[in-house]
């Protein structure tokens, strides 16, 4: 968006929320300039990005079909592979986080986790090995790497010389199954462009009907005992500092306060705003990404079939 339309937008949000005595969690839909708000009381509203990003499930998918490629090249060089049940990958916490509001922006979006681990991060809790299964699988390649020495190591990850073979690994479902994505110059379009998602973080944050709602948040933690201006980010590390029942107690409050003045559902709507200007302003990249998705889900599920 422009300045001149970004500036248009700000004395329109302005004008409104000066004239206007209700707040954003009144059970009537509002909507300020292009951006409706949805009531505290509906669904949140899903964010225009997610679906050119890869869901939970499928993303376990693909590193379960990696693993498969992974096994059957080793079986024929020879050497066993320990196969990662795709239920460790369904179950592991890195790979169930819905593509929402992001915590480390927005602090605690979710009552369960405040309630749960303050401030804290709920993945600073989990390791990428976190079911028993996984670490049996792990634990077996230590155990062959060893038993076969050098030759396991070059049969699973290639060597460093450009004529020993690359290793088994390479045959990841991207780059395997993909290759007419990787031959063109749009591979990065597996992941949607950093630099989008933070263009549209960005502009949420300084966005006039989110400003106001932080102070309507902040009045609100106020009444509570907290003198705080900008909600705390959802980052804090377990080991540096100790979860204590004050923070709980700080968080929970945190997160009831949002909900009073319906601030989840007013930074997904505007995000959603965001979102939509730059998928409308590079349609041809979003349907390439879209493409790509397709593929890699139809991919996934093939090789998850025949195994």
């Amino acid at each position: 968006m422009n300045k001149y339309k970004k500036l248009f937008l700000a004395a329109l949000c302005a004008v409104f929320l000066a004239s206007c005595s209700s707040t954003s969690s009144d059970s009537m839909n509002s909507t300020v300039g292009n951006i409706k708000i949805p009531p505290a009381t509906a669904p949140q509203p899903n964010l225009p990005f997610n679906p050119y990003q890869m869901p939970s499930h499928t993303e376990a998918m693909v590193l379960y079909a990696n693993n498969i490629l992974v096994k059957n090249c080793m079986a024929k060089k020879g050497f066993p592979l320990p196969l990662t049940p795709m239920v460790a990958y369904e179950q592991n916490p890195f790979y169930t986080q819905p593509p929402e509001i992001n915590p480390a922006i927005f602090g605690v979006d979710s009552l369960r986790d405040a309630e749960k681990y303050g401030y804290d991060s709920p993945l600073l809790y989990a390791t990428q090995l976190s079911n028993r299964d996984m670490k049996e699988a792990n634990a077996l390649e230590s155990k062959y790497s060893q038993e076969y020495g050098k030759a396991y190591q070059i049969a699973l990850m290639g060597g460093t010389e450009p004529s020993i073979d690359r290793g088994c690994q390479k045959y990841q479902v991207v780059t395997y199954l993909l290759p007419r994505h990787l031959a063109s110059e749009n591979t990065r379009m597996l992941n949607i462009d950093q630099q989008y998602l933070t263009n549209s973080i960005i502009e949420t944050q300084h966005n006039p009907i989110v400003l106001n709602d932080i102070k309507k948040w902040s009045s609100c933690m106020a009444s509570h005992g907290y003198d705080v201006k900008t909600p705390p980010l959802d980052d804090r590390n377990p080991k540096i500092t100790p979860l204590t029942k004050a923070e709980i107690t700080e968080a929970t409050i945190d997160y009831n306060c949002k909900v009073k003045v319906n601030m989840m559902n007013t930074w997904l709507a505007v995000e959603s705003y965001y979102q939509t200007q730059i998928i409308n302003k590079n349609p041809a990249e979003f349907q390439e990404m879209a493409a790509i998705l397709s593929d890699v889900t139809s991919a996934v599920k093939r090789i998850v079939a025949q195994y």
